[in-house]
C-alpha cells in the first residue's frame, strides 16, 4: 500500500486508477513511482501515463519481472492457444472497450462457434472480462490490456494485415448501423453502403436494433475517429451520416455532435460535394435542435449550395426542408413557406413519397402559426396518410401531436388529446426521446 502525498487529490487519484484500468498490479506500480518522485507534481505522471504509447513502459520499476506490468501479461498471452492469441492481438486493434460476439467474429474473420471458445478462454486468463448483459454476450477489454495487445498486433502483423483487419470491421459497423436504422427510423434516403464481403447484420426488431446501437454507443465514436485517423476517409463520414436517425430519435447530441464534426473533416479531406452536403446538412439539423440557428442556416445554406452544384435534387429537397425548419424557428415564416414549397415541388417531381409528407407537414405548421388551423390540419391529415402508406410509424409521430395542436386552438379538446395520446404510443413503441417529450408538452 502506498500513502499517496498530500498535494494528490481524491481527483488525482481516481484519474490515476482509470488510467491504470484499476488493476492491482497496475496501481501498485503506479504508487511505487508516486514513492519514488514524492516531489513531483501528480500533473506530470499523469499527463505522462495518458499517452498510450509511453503507458505500458512507465508501469514498471527497474524493468523487474515481478514489478513490470507488460511481462505480467505476457505469462497469460504465452499460455494461449494460436487461435486465442491471434484473437488476442487483434482486440488491441479494435477502437472499442467493448465488443460483442457478432463484430469479435468480424474482427477475427472465423464462425462465431469458435470465436465464442476463443473468447472464453481469454476470459478464463483473465485477458477480457465477460459483462453481465440480458441477451448477446460482451467481453471488456481493460486499457492496459488492451494497449499490450496492440503492441503485439503491431509487432506481429504486417501494415497491410492491420490495414485490412480495421477496414472489415468498420465496414461492419456501418452496415450494422444502416441495418439497426433502417428498423429505428426509416428515411428518406440511405446512405450509400460500399462493396464489401462483410457479412450484413440482421436485427429481428426494432427494439434489438435499438438495444445494438445504445450498447455500441462509445465504440461507434471511438471507431469514427480512429477511421479519420487511419485514413479510412469513406467510412469516417458514412457511418456518422448512417447514424443520424438513431442519434435523432434517441436525442443523443453529443454522440452526433462528436461523429459529425468527424464526418466534415473525412468529407473536406476527401473533397467530395456530396459528402459535405450531407454532412453539413446533418449538422444543421442538430444546430436546430441546439437552438443556434444562425448556424443552423449556415450550415444549410452551404450544404444547399454543394447540393445545387452537383444537381442532388434529392439532397437539394432535404437541405430546403431544412432551412425551412431553421427560419421558422427564426420567426422568419414567409422564408420557411418559401423554403418548404420549393421542396414539396421537387420531392413531387421525383416521387419522394416520405420527403411529400415531410413537406405536406412543414406547410401545415406554418399555416397553424399564421392561424389557418383548418388548413393546417388538411396538411398534416395528408402527410399523416402518406407516413401510414409506407408503413413508417417514424413519420406519424408527429403529424399526429400537430393535429391535436390545432384542434386545441379550435377549441376541439376531446379529439386533441386523442391524437396526443395516439402520438404518445406510437413515440413511446419506437423509442422516440424528443417525439415523447414533444407528445406529452403539447397534452
Amino acid at each position: 500500500t502506498t500513502v499517496l502525498p498530500d498535494r494528490w487529490t481524491r481527483e488525482h487519484a481516481e484519474e490515476l486508477a482509470r488510467l491504470c484500468g484499476c488493476l492491482p498490479l497496475a496501481l501498485r506500480v503506479a504508487g511505487e513511482h508516486v514513492a519514488l518522485h514524492g516531489t513531483a507534481e501528480p500533473a506530470e505522471l499523469l499527463t505522462a501515463l495518458a499517452d498510450e504509447h509511453e503507458r505500458l513502459r512507465l508501469l514498471s520499476v527497474d524493468e523487474d519481472e515481478d514489478t513490470a506490468v507488460r511481462p505480467v501479461f505476457s505469462w497469460s498471452y504465452r499460455s494461449l492457444k494460436p487461435e486465442a492469441a491471434a484473437l488476442f492481438r487483434l482486440l488491441g486493434l479494435h477502437a472499442g472497450a467493448e465488443i460483442d460476439l457478432a463484430t469479435a467474429a468480424v474482427l477475427v474473420d472465423a464462425d462465431q462457434r469458435h470465436v465464442r471458445d476463443w473468447l472464453d478462454e481469454l476470459s478464463g486468463r483473465s485477458l477480457v472480462e465477460r459483462t453481465h448483459s440480458p441477451d448477446a454476450p460482451r467481453y471488456r477489454v481493460h486499457d492496459l490490456l488492451r494497449l499490450y495487445a496492440g503492441e503485439l498486433a503491431e509487432e506481429e502483423m504486417t501494415e497491410a494485415d492491420q490495414r485490412s483487419t480495421l477496414h472489415r470491421v468498420t465496414t461492419w459497423y456501418l452496415y450494422a448501423a444502416a441495418a439497426a436504422v433502417r428498423l429505428i427510423a426509416p428515411a428518406r434516403r440511405e446512405v450509400p453502403l460500399p462493396a464489401s464481403d462483410v457479412p450484413m447484420p440482421s436485427f429481428a426488431d426494432r427494439q434489438q436494433a435499438t438495444r445494438w446501437c445504445e450498447r455500441n454507443r462509445a465504440n461507434l465514436v471511438a471507431v469514427t475517429e480512429q477511421a479519420l485517423r487511419t485514413g479510412e476517409l469513406e467510412l469516417a463520414w458514412k457511418l456518422p451520416a448512417a447514424l443520424w436517425g438513431f442519434y435523432q430519435v434517441r436525442a443523443h447530441r453529443a454522440d452526433h455532435a462528436e461523429t459529425h464534426r468527424l464526418a466534415l473533416v473525412a468529407a473536406e479531406r476527401l473533397d467530395d460535394p456530396f459528402a459535405q452536403g450531407w454532412i453539413h446538412t446533418n449538422l444543421g439539423m442538430l444546430d436546430q435542435d441546439l437552438l443556434r440557428y444562425p448556424s443552423a442556416i449556415d450550415h444549410l445554406k452551404r450544404a444547399l449550395d454543394l447540393r445545387s452544384a452537383i444537381g442532388d435534387e434529392i439532397g437539394r429537397a432535404q437541405t430546403l426542408s431544412a432551412l425551412g425548419n431553421a427560419n421558422w424557428q427564426s420567426g422568419l415564416l414567409d422564408e420557411a413557406r418559401q423554403c418548404y414549397e420549393r421542396s414539396l415541388r421537387i420531392v413531387r417531381e421525383i416521387g419522394d413519397r416520405q420527403g411529400e409528407a415531410t413537406g405536406l407537414s412543414n406547410l401545415g405548421a406554418i399555416d397553424h402559426l399564421q392561424g389557418r388551423y383548418e388548413r393546417a390540419i388538411e396538411n398534416y391529415r395528408a402527410a399523416l396518410a402518406i407516413s401510414r402508406e409506407l408503413g413508417n410509424r417514424w413519420g406519424e409521430g408527429y403529424p399526429l401531436t400537430n393535429i391535436g395542436e390545432s384542434l386545441h386552438e379550435l377549441g376541439r379538446y376531446s379529439e386533441a388529446i386523442e391524437h396526443f395520446r395516439a402520438a404518445l404510443a406510437i413515440w413511446r413503441e419506437v423509442g422516440g426521446r424528443f417525439g415523447e417529450a414533444f407528445a406529452l408538452r403539447t397534452m
